[in-house]
């Protein structure tokens, strides 16, 4: 009996190793091919890894009808969020592609400092050149009629520093 013990003992040991190495070995891979962005961002396989620090995509009562039909609602201050990056090869597709009420992270100026925010497209046109598109972005923590949350980003501005880095594609408040 003690030595049938002792095997199914050395057993789980020996299957529990093996586990802690494979997942060691993945972890190794990913810290070896991400790269951090100049704002500490995790880059791997063309997806960004960010921490929410701002309460501007809170759920708010007002707005909250207005976003629950959408995927990505409720962006909690301290949530992950994987953010699938705009493809410099399809860029035109890329943007194709984007919905009113996607999210998306973008780099925008504010009195000569730039930000990296996170809101909700909220009006996407084709420009008269057909040449892009003017997007319109929000956060959903607003009050009614309140503009202060709005910015727009012009895709095809190359002399502009405001620009979309890409859609969010989930959130995790447990891992963030």
């Amino acid at each position: 009996m003690k030595n049938k013990l002792f095997k199914i003992t050395n057993v789980f040991v020996t299957i529990f190793i093996y586990i802690f190495l494979f997942l060691s070995l993945i972890l190794l891979i990913f810290t070896i091919t991400s790269k951090k962005d100049s704002d500490g961002a995790i880059n791997i396989l063309n997806h960004q890894f960010r921490i929410v620090i701002s309460e501007s995509m809170e759920k708010n009562i007002e707005t909250y009808d207005d976003i629950k039909k959408y995927k990505i609602k409720d962006i909690k201050v301290k949530s992950l969020l994987v953010i699938e990056k705009v493809s410099n090869k399809d860029e035109d597709k890329w943007y194709d592609n984007v919905e009113i009420g996607d999210v998306l992270t973008f780099k925008y100026t504010y009195d000569n400092k730039q930000e990296t925010i996170t809101h909700r497209v909220i009006d996407k046109e084709l420009k008269e050149n057909e040449e892009g598109y003017i997007i319109t972005l929000q956060g959903d923590n607003k009050t009614e009629g309140s503009n202060s949350l709005l910015q727009i980003i012009d895709t095809k501005d190359e002399t502009s520093t405001n620009y979309i880095i890409g859609k969010v594609k989930t959130k995790s408040y447990l891992f963030g």
